[in-house]
């Protein structure tokens, strides 16, 4: 099985059952068959871009996600979770290395000076994440696997923060 059809394969999975729903009735709030939903699982087939979209508007997640080329489950900005909170984190350090991209290849020209982010935390568990995260990210950039290093952890923290943020945490 090809790399996308079994990142398709194990993210529709992981979708279907954290919904707790069977195949049947997974195909069921799409429109398709049990049938199809097992071989979309199982790899021996693809659905087409209508049943992708389909899946992703009634479960809002991002296309990305589901066909395994962004790592960011959900693109709204509906913060419930841990999870859904360091994801938004975690977007910052990609503008954080596309500037830095962008320095080193026209800095000069551009006239780009370097911007810098401070963000303090009075939350334990992200602290907790932080730390891991400019440990895993070190590692990342300084060896051939890191990436690959980083990915594991990255699914694993998703995992672990994905419980819900304190009543009224985000109210000022």
């Amino acid at each position: 099985m090809d790399t996308a059809k079994n990142n398709f394969a194990t993210n529709l999975k992981e979708l279907r059952q954290e919904h707790s729903l069977s195949q049947k009735d997974f195909g069921a709030s799409i429109g398709i068959s049990a049938m199809a939903i097992s071989s979309y699982e199982s790899g021996t087939k693809s659905p087409s871009i209508d049943t992708v979209c389909r899946i992703a508007e009634t479960y809002h997640v991002s296309i990305d996600w589901l066909c395994g080329t962004g790592d960011i489950k959900n693109h709204s900005l509906e913060i419930k979770t841990y999870t859904d909170l360091i994801e938004i984190l975690m977007l910052l350090d990609e503008i954080h290395i596309d500037i830095e991209k962008a320095e080193r290849s026209f800095g000069s020209t551009l006239g780009l000076s370097p911007y810098y982010l401070s963000l303090t935390f009075n939350d334990k568990t992200l602290v907790d994440f932080y730390d891991e995260w400019k440990e895993i990210s070190s590692i990342r950039y300084k060896t051939p696997t890191g990436d690959k290093l980083y990915n594991i952890w990255l699914e694993d923290v998703h995992k672990r923060y994905n419980y819900n943020l304190p009543e009224n945490y985000l109210v000022d």
